[in-house]
């Protein structure tokens, strides 16, 4: 694949259209970058060169000694060579380059670059510092000395270098906390916050960047920025470039971070600079685009995001936000769009939290015809969108009192589906749904839809055997009494966590903060509650004689291939479990919510293993159907290369190493192969895409522990061949 940019970076980058045609590419960067931020793609560019053949990228000991003679020539000509070769180098950079900048010479002589008063050198050396910048932390770091450098820089009269330092910085703040704290103490934030207000199209984009990764929190200087005024600047700069959806994307992502982070005044100022509107308008004529150009536009994610981060607030905020003329048609738009899976995302997030508000909010949205693409997601997609919609459609039932309004009988089978799922929320919603039908329809209509559900009590039954939630027990127990005619048993209240969050980072997840508990969704019971007194069964002795049922019903004995099978995927999520809590502890946490949703995919192959093709429940088989149009494995292939950016290049066999994490992650690695070698022989009974999805998934985690190793700054071993070592046996 051809580095990005070539058409960029002649050996001679000079004039306006250099410049230009640099600008435009770096925008479709920045672009794409943040439409696949909710991925957990970070913030920060590389700027790749060409020289005038395909480089290897490698670095020796001369090309070191080369630079280093350059940066400190007196000779213009041969400072601007040794600084595009470091440049060009610095595009994938070698161990041995990573080592050059790791042991400081480097950034000592770039900032030294920066210290004079060459402006095509400075330029030069900020390329370089941005590419730095643009890799792991631990090269990152070594940045910071450059930094009262770069702040001075953003009050230069060279717009390119203020531009390009501002680059940097941002690329900076998306480190984390400590180096925003340090940026901040360099005074980094009141002319960032100055260049907010500029003219210059290109400019406000690169200053907005860096500003929406300043105002990420925690931090100790979040007030100071609406006292500086940015917010106000913000506003103003969305009603001057209202019709440039460039420069209006990128505001709106300072608009999510502040709004994401900020206090029920700080929120109220926002809504008070009319930003929003400028927002909610560009967003609808986004959405009203054909999906390519939509999501070309990357706008509506952000803004969406914005939206929802003011919906998660006060009631109150939502009511503002629900009274202004186009939003719930915004809203509905991207969710029956379907278009873009981020957008339909977002927007089902932001939904749970309107509906969560009041009934007067859910009528608004079930009159605007949301409820049959709820209904549509619920049976069609994957469980992470499930789970979305089916927060507001417990809210349409109970805080809009419409339970009678919805297809119960279509939503009676996937929420039981949702009963036999490994997540816990999704059982707890799944249980919560029944408990409304039994309890609010007339008569024993609930129980009548369960009873149509093929293995419906089965599932409640087999969840009582499973579960260690004693409010789902006590629930489930008293809906099994129910459907066998014991009307006297009572439903306990079984609450939802909160559905209204604040969004601000993603990564893959997303940092969810969960804001304001007046929303949650809870079944509204009888003043009167009385306690269940019931003995609960823990055990079913139905695998006492060694055999168990398969999603069809049909009984194995349990050394079934299918149950080695199943058995060994459970075994790898597991694995993968612990490798998360030990990711947990490290910089690469942002992994975690890529492999929560690998654990729930080998949810989805369980189900598909146990339910064989040639079964004769064809309704089940098409139920279970694993990725049909090759959309995960695709996801996966994508996580992929986007971990391999930046890994150092190894020639020998890599063993299995790197840090605890990165060592877990072999495991599961390992016992995926395992996974992978049990489905063969049932080949024929499972869907294709079943075994390409664990062969890739194997992959993943391969790279998954190498990005690990990389994060942490572990090195990792290699295979060194033994031959010719005398050993003790051979004496």
């Amino acid at each position: 694949m051809p580095p990005r940019f070539k058409e960029l970076y002649k050996p001679n980058p000079t004039g306006k259209d250099v410049r230009q045609r640099r600008l435009l590419r770096e925008a479709q960067l920045r672009r794409l970058q943040r439409e696949q931020l909710f991925m957990g793609k970070r913030l920060r560019f590389r700027t790749p060169q060409e020289s005038e053949t395909e480089s290897e990228f490698e670095f020796t000991p001369s090309d070191t000694t080369n630079i280093i003679r350059g940066l400190k020539s007196a000779k213009h000509e041969e400072r601007m060579e040794a600084l595009k070769n470091l440049s060009a180098k610095l595009e994938q950079p070698s161990e041995n380059l990573r080592g050059f900048v790791l042991d400081g010479a480097c950034i000592e002589l770039l900032v030294g670059v920066l210290a004079g008063t060459d402006s095509e050198e400075k330029l030069q050396s900020l390329w370089c510092l941005t590419n730095i910048t643009g890799f792991e932390g631990r090269l990152a770091e070594q940045v910071l000395p450059a930094t009262p450098y770069l702040v001075s820089l953003l009050d230069s009269h060279d717009m390119e270098l203020k531009d390009q330092a501002a680059w940097t910085l941002g690329n900076l703040a998306s480190e984390g906390p400590d180096i925003r704290e340090h940026l901040y103490a360099n005074g980094v934030l009141k002319p960032l916050v100055e260049l907010a207000g500029t003219e210059d199209r290109t400019l406000l984009q690169t200053a907005c960047f860096a500003l929406s990764n300043m105002a990420r929190k925690p931090s100790t200087y979040f007030d100071q920025m609406f006292e500086m005024g940015l917010p106000q600047a913000i506003a103003k700069q969305i009603q001057r470039f209202r019709g440039d959806v460039d420069c209006v994307r990128e505001l709106a992502w300072v608009c999510a971070y502040l709004a994401a982070a900020s206090s029920e005044q700080q929120v109220d100022v926002i809504l008070e600079t009319g930003a929003v509107d400028v927002i909610l308008e560009s967003a609808l004529m986004a959405a009203d685009q054909d999906g390519s150009a939509a999501q070309t536009s990357g706008l509506l994610i952000p803004a969406i995001r914005t939206l929802g981060n003011i919906a998660a607030g006060t009631d109150s905020q939502t009511r503002t936000l629900v009274s202004k003329p186009g939003f719930i048609r915004l809203v509905v738009r991207c969710i029956e769009s379907s278009s873009s899976r981020a957008v339909e995302k977002e927007s089902l997030w932001v939904l749970s939290s309107i509906t969560a508000c009041c009934k007067t909010d859910v009528d608004a949205v079930v009159n605007a015809g949301v409820v049959p693409d709820l209904v549509r997601i619920i049976e069609k997609q994957n469980f992470d969108l499930k789970k979305e919609a089916a927060y507001s459609l417990l809210n349409i039932a109970i805080v809009g009192q419409r339970i009678g309004d919805l297809p119960n009988e279509q939503l009676v089978k996937e929420f039981v589906e949702f009963v036999r799922s490994a997540d816990e929320e999704l059982v707890r919603m799944g249980v919560q749904f029944l408990s409304l039908l039994f309890e609010q329809l007339p008569g024993e209509l609930g129980v009548e839809m369960l009873r149509k559900v093929e293995g419906g009590v089965d599932a409640l039954e087999t969840l009582i055997a499973v579960t260690e939630d004693d409010d789902i027990r006590a629930t489930v127990s008293a809906l099994i009494d129910q459907y066998y005619g014991d009307r006297s048993s009572r439903l306990p209240s079984l609450a939802l966590r909160a559905t209204t969050l604040s969004r601000t980072d993603s990564f893959h997840s997303t940092s969810l903060l969960r804001s304001d508990p007046t929303k949650t969704p809870v079944i509204k019971t009888p003043d009167e509650v009385k306690s269940y007194p019931a003995t609960i069964k823990v055990y079913t002795r139905t695998g006492d004689k060694g055999t168990s049922s398969l999603f069809t019903g049909e009984r194995r004995t349990k050394d079934d291939a299918v149950f080695e099978s199943l058995g060994t995927t459970d075994e790898l999520s597991s694995t993968i479990g612990l490798a998360i809590a030990f990711i947990e502890e490290t910089p690469a946490k942002q992994l975690v919510a890529q492999l929560e949703t690998i654990q729930c995919l080998l949810q989805d192959v369980g189900s598909n293993v146990a339910t064989p093709l040639n079964s004769k429940s064809q309704i089940k088989i098409k139920r279970t159907r694993f990725d049909p149009d090759g959309y995960h494995c695709k996801q996966l292939e994508e996580w992929i290369d986007e971990m391999s950016v930046g890994l150092p290049v190894h020639r020998s066999f890599i063993l299995p190493s790197g840090g605890r994490a990165a060592a877990a992650l072999h495991v599961a690695r390992t016992v995926c192969r395992r996974a992978e070698r049990t489905l063969v022989p049932l080949k024929d009974d499972i869907d294709k895409e079943t075994m390409m999805f664990v062969n890739r998934l194997s992959d993943y985690l391969f790279v998954a522990a190498r990005w690990v190793a990389m994060k942490q700054g572990v090195t990792e071993k290699i295979y060194v061949h033994q031959q010719g070592r005398v050993t003790e046996f051979d004496k």
